[in-house]
Order: structure tokens, then sequence, then C-alpha cells
């Protein structure tokens, strides 16, 4: 596959695009808080020590792991928000590089746009290849006006979107739904989308089967079908 993705659980994604090896907020714990890593954290050492790049997007816990940081070289390059990596050079010895919103960088042939929050805490990642924009979001309330400004400037092929909050409703307004993704999705004019963050770290009732079931009815009803593609832990897509 000249491109291709890797959903490896919770909100980790492995994307391989020419050759440039990327990895995005990888969490391979399994704990958090109260809750049980309902899931197997996926990941294949090789892999893993040759990544270019990993990408943080916020460092809220279901998101940030510390211990997930050992299976990569110490030369690896971390890109995360600014003002944020003092916390990871605490125990590692990697080379970081501090992005804030509207900055930019380059990995390979790949060029990496921070952008800017709703909120303000952590930020989103545009990454451009040669042939493909790809969007990935971090934690974030819905705003049709913010998603469509960013497909109005950015010709987006792939998104990359959570759909389910890990905590109840009542300690998470600040996150979109599944419902509102699919809205973002649409907003963003995004070609295709794929999910994540959700199941690994899910509270009682809400299982893997259970959150995928009921996305799969939304995507049904806008009929969306050909454009969404829900991946199980482990599973590679080829993107290019």
């Amino acid at each position: 596959m000249a491109a291709s993705l890797k959903f490896l659980g919770h909100t980790t994604i492995y994307l391989n695009l020419d050759n440039v090896h990327l990895i995005i907020d990888p969490h391979f714990g399994r704990k958090l808080h109260f809750l049980k890593r309902k899931d197997q954290p996926i990941f294949n050492f090789e892999e893993l020590h040759n990544v270019d790049a990993i990408l943080i997007s916020h460092l809220n816990k279901h998101r940030f792991d510390l211990s997930s940081f050992c299976y990569f070289k110490q030369s690896t390059q971390i890109i995360l928000p600014l003002g944020r990596g003092k916390l990871l050079n605490k125990h590692f010895q990697f080379h970081v590089s501090e992005l804030k919103g509207g900055a930019q960088t380059t990995i390979g042939n790949c060029e990496i746009h921070a952008i800017k929050t709703l909120n303000n805490k952590g930020i989103n990642y545009i990454i451009k290849s040669n042939t493909l924009t790809i969007f990935y979001a971090t934690d974030s309330k819905y705003d049709g006006a913010y998603f469509y400004d960013i497909g109005k400037k950015y010709n987006i092929d792939l998104a990359i979107l959570p759909i389910a909050p890990v905590c109840p409703t009542l300690f998470s307004k600040g996150n979109m739904n599944s419902k509102q993704a699919l809205q973002a999705f649409q907003d963003l004019k995004a070609k295709k989308m794929v999910p994540n963050c959700f199941g690994s770290f899910s509270y009682s009732g809400h299982s893997t089967e259970k959150i995928i079931e009921a996305f799969q009815k939304e995507i049904n009803q806008l009929d969306l079908l050909d454009q969404v593609q829900i991946l199980r832990a482990g599973e590679e897509i080829d993107i290019s």
C-alpha cells in the first residue's frame, strides 16, 4: 500500500504515507482512572520502532499515556501542543516540537499543520502528503462553522473523528457524540471518514458492539455507508 491507515484501538492511529510512518495519540495502557480497558492493546514492536514521528493532540489522560512511550526509539520526533513538552521530557529524551494553532512542520514529505481547537485545549491536525490530506480531530465540542471553515481551507480526503466520549454524558459536554461527529464530517466535506475513540474504555452499558451498532444505524440514516468505514482494533486499510 502506498498509503495505509491502521487502527490500533481507542485513539491510536498508525499512518504509512509513502513510507513516512506516523502514529497519533498512542495509548496502549490497560487502565484509565477507574476504567479497565475492554479490548487488547494492539501494537507491533518493530512497527513502533520504525515510527518517524508521534503526534499528540491533547494531554488528556485518555489520549496521553506516558507508559506507551516506552515502545518508541528516543530519536523519534514528538509533535505536541505548545507548552506541553516539559511533561514528556521529565521521563524521556525525545526530540520535541511544540506547535501552536496555525503553525506547521515537516516530516519527510509530509506537512503537519496544527489547527487551533474550539476550547483552546490541545490541537487538531492536518496531515498532507503528496497525494492525501487527512484531518485528525482531538476532543472537541461541535460547531458547524468551525468545521466548515476547515473544510473550505483544506480539500480533505479523510477525516478521523472521535465518536464516543470516554465519560458519561454528564462529564463529557465538551465532546462531540457520534451524531455530531457525522455532522462535522459533512461540514468538512471530506471524502471519507474513519471513527476512533470508542469501545476501549467505555463505561458500563456502552460496549464496543453497542456503540458500533448505534453508529451504523446513524450512518444508514444519513446514507453515508460508502463514505464512513468503521475499523476494529488491528484492522488496516488502503487510503491511497
